[in-house]
């Protein structure tokens, strides 16, 4: 994979791990769109993914950069 190629890689692992962790434990009522007393606002969310893509970011950008480097028969 070419450098132009790793960023929008990343940007999608990065947001397939983040979106991984969203699960909700019961369907929404109709018409309600999610909202009730245990959903995340969205002040409370924007902080949560912030930090989950900071703290992933080391390990996901040196596994790209593994894959893009050391292409041979071990890997």
């Amino acid at each position: 994979m070419d450098s132009q190629g790793a960023l929008p890689a990343l940007a999608i692992s990065a947001g397939l791990i983040v979106l991984g962790g969203c699960k909700s434990e019961t369907p929404p009522a109709a018409g309600t769109a999610g909202v009730g007393a245990n959903s995340e606002t969205a002040d409370q969310f924007v902080p949560r993914v912030s930090k989950t893509v900071k703290d992933i970011t080391p390990e996901i950008t040196s596994a790209a950069w593994l894959g893009a480097t050391y292409i041979n028969a071990d890997s």
